[in-house]
Order: structure tokens, then sequence, then C-alpha cells
């Protein structure tokens, strides 16, 4: 936040991330922020790695593993805080997306469950208390083709579910719009 420029967060496929900026007095590029994300435990998520920054800059949320989502909050300078670990229920995660417009960093994932349904879920970010709290809506039994999340920004909010045969509309005022794809 505040800065007079974009900034770009690259993670690799083991486990390690940096945030690069570019200097254009000195036309080069610097890396303002680098580390290492890997866990001791877990088993790496089948469905790729996904990566993702709130929409206000207060936190980057990282899905490596099958049942964690890893945290790393900014601070007031926007500088990386130590990243953490939040327990996901949703073993079989298909897409993980930042809401736009919320009091508190909220995330809506996409999922998968045992019997092969798929289902939204949204979480809020308590960086305090290092977990997730309910968040304020979820939508059941969607097209199971569904795949890929687009958060749509204020003043309408929610997130569009695109799948192989509708795109849904969501959000938390309990509107659900679906429409078919021909």
């Amino acid at each position: 936040q505040n800065e007079a420029q974009d900034f770009l967060f690259i993670a690799t496929e083991r486990y390690k991330f940096c945030v690069l900026q570019w200097d254009a007095e000195k036309s080069e590029l610097l890396t303002r922020s680098m580390g290492d994300v890997s866990d001791r435990i877990g088993r790496p998520t089948d469905n790729g790695q996904i990566g993702i920054i709130d929409p206000d800059c207060r936190l980057i949320g990282l899905h490596l593993y099958d049942g964690l989502f890893k945290v790393i909050p900014f601070d007031n300078k926007g500088q990386l805080k130590e990243a953490f670990n939040i327990r996901l229920e949703e073993l079989q995660v298909l897409d993980i997306k930042f809401l736009y417009g919320c009091v508190r960093p909220t995330i809506v994932v996409l999922y998968q469950d045992n019997k092969d349904a798929r289902h939204v879920k949204t979480y809020e970010v308590a960086l305090k208390e290092k977990d997730f709290v309910e968040g304020p809506w979820s939508q059941n039994n969607l097209d199971n083709g569904a795949g890929l999340l687009i958060p749509v920004p204020a003043p309408l909010g929610g997130v569009i579910i695109i799948g192989e045969e509708t795109i849904v509309y969501c959000n938390a005022n309990s509107t659900f719009k679906a429409i078919p794809i021909k």
C-alpha cells in the first residue's frame, strides 16, 4: 500500500519466493524481499501451487500443501513479516482468491469434496489469532466442471465461478445468479 509503483511477487515450485522492484533511476531490478516457504510436514497439492495477494495489500496467501494455507503478512511499512500456516479443512482445493472490499482479508475457496461435488466457501483471515474465521457466505453443489474463480471489485463484490456448463455469480448478500453456457 501507498507505494508509487507495483512490485512483482514470484514463488517457485521449490518453495522459494521473492518480491522484486524496478529502480527506474538505475535501470535495474531490486530484490525487496526473499525467503523460503517450505514446510517439513504436508503433502504438496495435486492441483498445483496457488499464490494470491490481498487487494488491500495486507498479506500474501499461498496454497502449497493439502490442508494448509500459508500467510505472509505485511507490516505497516510494507515489509513482509514472518510466515505462518493456517489449517484449511478443504483438502482438494481447485482455486483460491481474495475478495475485494472486505474489512478483514477474506478468501473464497473452490473445492471438491470426497463425493466429487464442488463448492465454494469463504474465510476471513484473522491475523492476530493466526486462524480463519467463518466467512460471510458459501455456496454448495456447483457445476461439476467449476474450476475458476474471478473476484468482482466493489461496488458489487462477490465472485464469478466459471464452470463447464454454467457461469455463476455469488456474493455476501445471498445473491446467486447462474447463467447456462450454450
